[in-house]
């Protein structure tokens, strides 16, 4: 656990120091209290999002040592990035990205405990907002089995504006000082799930909501 925190701290200092980012949050700080234990990612863009560590306070990165779950793709968690993204928490679980043994052992393996960060797009956009094949960007089931597990907690959204213009894909040395911006809401898991009740296709329902949610965003940082 120690090593853990250690990183994240190392982490921290990197965005301090090299990469500017501003965030719009309610509060102070953003935290997990007892009743923040799922952090959703929109807009995954670039590996370089490890760097999100800087914008959380001390506290929140030893919890995080002690209680982070994040599945990450079996591909990716074979490659330079993955294998770090694997030390910075304790439950680090790789994933085919279907619903199949790796998606239910993965889900078997939250406990009450745990802090999970969840990208609900399961791949990376591309320049242009498509994924690797060229088509649009979508949101994945999974992200309601997700919420189901977490009925009761809060949910921590982190918009983000996209990491591409610092590390753009292909690239292996990041560009230095240059302004990423995010904004956090925190939601009561419970109250969104009830707003898709009524949907034929709950799941569905959701899955775009967040898509526009991240879009509208989006759409917010070109009017800066």
């Amino acid at each position: 656990m120690i090593f853990r925190y250690w990183l994240l701290l190392f982490l921290k200092y990197i965005q301090k120091l090299f990469f500017p980012i501003e965030v719009k949050h309610p509060g102070k700080e953003i935290n997990f209290d007892n009743n923040t234990h799922l952090a959703v990612f929109l807009n995954h863009s670039s590996f370089i999002e490890v760097i999100l560590a800087g914008i959380l306070p001390n506290r929140a990165l030893k919890q995080l040592a002690q209680k982070l779950i994040i599945p990450i793709a079996a591909e990716t968690a074979t490659r330079p990035i993955g294998k770090l993204i694997r030390l910075i928490g304790p439950k680090i679980l790789p994933i085919s990205r279907r619903r199949d043994h790796s998606w239910h052992g993965f889900m078997n393996a939250i406990e009450e405990q745990d802090i999970m960060i969840f990208f609900p797009e399961g791949r990376m956009a591309r320049r242009g907002g498509v994924d690797k094949h060229g088509k649009p960007m979508t949101m994945r089931r999974g992200i309601y089995d997700v919420l189901q597990a977490f009925k009761g907690k809060n949910m921590l959204l982190y918009y983000s504006g996209g990491f591409r213009h610092i590390l753009p894909r292909g690239k292996y040395w990041p560009k230095f000082f240059k302004k990423s911006y995010g904004k956090v809401e925190i939601i009561n898991v419970d109250e969104y799930l009830a707003k898709f009740e009524s949907y034929k296709d709950s799941a569905q329902a959701i899955c775009e909501d967040l898509l526009t949610r991240k879009q509208n965003y989006l759409d917010s940082l070109k009017l800066r």
